[in-house]
């Protein structure tokens, strides 16, 4: 009998990739069960994260497409595939420039 197989000793390598929705509950409880993992975050749902919030402060839904795209579009934040890549990328100034434009939004909102 292979001595791998019959081991009843998990080993797991050394990095260990866990994911989520954003829940805060179930992301700390990731942490804690998996303290040196690596947790990653499902684009499509925050995209459809963005776009509840976008609807609730009253984005217009031309706009709110056009923010989605820019963010989660094949050119935007979504698309690096690795954290170097999205500090490298074009991507990080449209991010900014965006959240400059979304304030001005909900400012404008606001009055």
């Amino acid at each position: 009998m292979n001595s791998a197989v019959g081991s009843t000793q998990l080993r797991v390598n050394d990095t260990i990739l866990t994911g989520s929705n954003e829940v805060q509950a179930l992301v700390k409880a990731l942490q804690y069960a998996f303290p040196n993992s690596v947790h990653l975050f499902c684009m499509l749902h925050c995209k459809d994260n963005v776009r509840h919030y976008l609807t609730k402060v009253g984005i217009l839904l031309q706009n709110r497409e056009h923010i989605l795209g820019l963010l989660f579009g094949p050119t935007g934040v979504g698309s690096a595939a690795d954290e170097k890549e999205f500090e490298n990328s074009r991507a990080v100034e449209r991010l900014i420039i965006l959240i400059a434009l979304i304030a001005r939004l909900i400012i404008l909102i606001a009055r």
